[in-house]
């Protein structure tokens, strides 16, 4: 975990009794989900018990993001057989509709209505599996993007 220090002298003259105070300011971030141990110390030293109040959100945030990533598949594998129940279910009432329109006569309606089901049933079938692999590459996309470190042969 990187820690950027900066730090800032200023000179202040008091205008009473002309004395010169000098003033240090101290900023320090860091990136990552945790402080350095050497902030979680300082933490400590302030706060007794801090350090554990940092671990212990930092797991349970962890736990709430996996939670809610479980609970995000679920819910898109639900969504996806409940469309597929309903497609499978206009396609039988279509398919149904062709048939008694045949039956009774109607046979140029029937041969559409039956055909188109069959047709576009059959381009969503075969557009679906082309499509599965974009929609995969898609999502990885939404992902922030990785920054690609050199990696040392060993030796």
């Amino acid at each position: 975990m990187p820690t950027v220090g900066v730090e800032r002298l200023q000179e202040f003259e008091t205008p009473q009794n002309g004395q010169t105070l000098i003033a240090r300011r101290t900023t320090q971030q860091w990136t990552g989900p945790l402080p350095p141990p050497d902030a979680i110390e300082a933490f400590e030293s302030v706060v007794p018990g801090a350090g554990m109040m940092i671990l212990e959100e930092f797991r349970s945030e962890a736990a709430h993001r996996r939670a809610m990533e479980r609970q995000q598949g679920n819910l898109i594998v639900r969504e996806t057989h409940i469309g597929q129940f309903l497609a499978i279910v206009f396609a039988l009432a279509a398919l149904a509709v062709a048939v008694y329109a045949a039956s009774v006569g109607a046979t140029w309606i029937g041969s559409i209505v039956g055909g188109g089901v069959i047709v576009s049933g059959m381009v969503a079938l075969l557009g679906s599996r082309r499509s599965a692999p974009d929609a995969l590459e898609t999502a990885d996309s939404d992902e922030a993007p990785r920054s690609k470190q050199p990696t040392k042969a060993r030796e």
